[in-house]
């Protein structure tokens, strides 16, 4: 690079670069935060999709019951972008919903949890609710995954 010659133009270098600088943590800065948005708001849909499904949950003589509200999946689904997985397992066992979906209690201690995984060789976010029954030596594990399509689009638009 050619060093300038007169003050001015050295000036105007410093100036330009704090400028571009600047603007590069502006940047990142609004990445991140769209991103945290986007994320923290498709979380809590992905929350409330499991709630619905763990408050069906009933024991019937032995056998745990559960099913899937009507609207469980309802805003999940509104994207038509991404997939839905779910199911209700207990020790590791699943009762209902998709096998392919890897069976995970949710962190020691917590009752509730989220993570990523694969499904079918798809990226997904999982939030995962134990929920503990009567007349169950074990607990019931709830988990709905999505795949993070419209999470990318809408990182994207923002």
């Amino acid at each position: 690079m050619i060093a300038p010659k007169s003050l001015s133009q050295r000036q105007l270098v410093v100036m330009l670069s704090a400028l571009v600088t600047i603007a590069a943590v502006l940047a990142a800065g609004a990445a991140w935060l769209a991103e945290s948005f986007s994320q923290r708001a498709s979380d809590r849909v992905l929350r409330s999709a499991v709630s619905a499904i763990a408050e069906t949950l009933t024991v019937e003589g032995d056998a745990v019951q559960g099913r899937v509200p009507a609207g469980a999946f309802t805003f999940l689904e509104e994207s038509g972008r991404d997939s839905v997985f779910y199911n209700i397992s207990q020790g590791g066992q699943v009762i209902t919903g998709y096998a392919e979906l890897p069976v995970a209690a949710p962190a020691e201690g917590t009752v509730f949890d989220f993570r990523d995984d694969t499904v079918l060789d798809q990226d997904v976010r999982v939030a995962v609710q134990q929920v503990v029954l009567p007349r169950q030596e074990l607990p019931v594990v709830v988990q709905v995954g999505e795949t993070l399509n419209y999470r990318r689009d809408q990182t994207l638009q923002m």
